[in-house]
């Protein structure tokens, strides 16, 4: 079964790339609690930064989760609703830049 990734372009994660699951919300964020952690120290991601998920008909979605500096898709600021995205699309918050790619 086709899958997607999230690749990063830039920031702690660049040049490396995840598998993102169906039907399962993933989140990112500070510390050792998010399934996508960054170090405590990192400027400009918070504890509960965004969440991930693969639903119905391989649709993808990205949320804030209530973070102090934003997440952005594409450049714009995404808020607590679920958000569709497009594959190709770019995950930003602070200095960390993604990419949502197909499989």
């Amino acid at each position: 079964m086709k899958g997607y990734w999230l690749c990063g372009v830039q920031g702690l994660y660049r040049g490396k790339r995840r598998m993102l699951a169906c039907g399962r919300q993933i989140l990112m964020g500070r510390g050792s609690g998010p399934e996508i952690s960054f170090p405590a120290n990192t400027t400009g991601v918070s504890r509960r930064q965004c969440v991930l998920y693969i639903g119905p008909g391989r649709q993808i979605y990205v949320r804030d989760a209530g973070s102090s500096y934003g997440t952005f898709v594409n450049s714009e600021r995404v808020g607590t609703g679920w958000v569709p995205v497009k594959p190709g699309a770019y995950l930003s918050f602070g200095t960390e830049v993604f990419r949502l790619m197909d499989q």
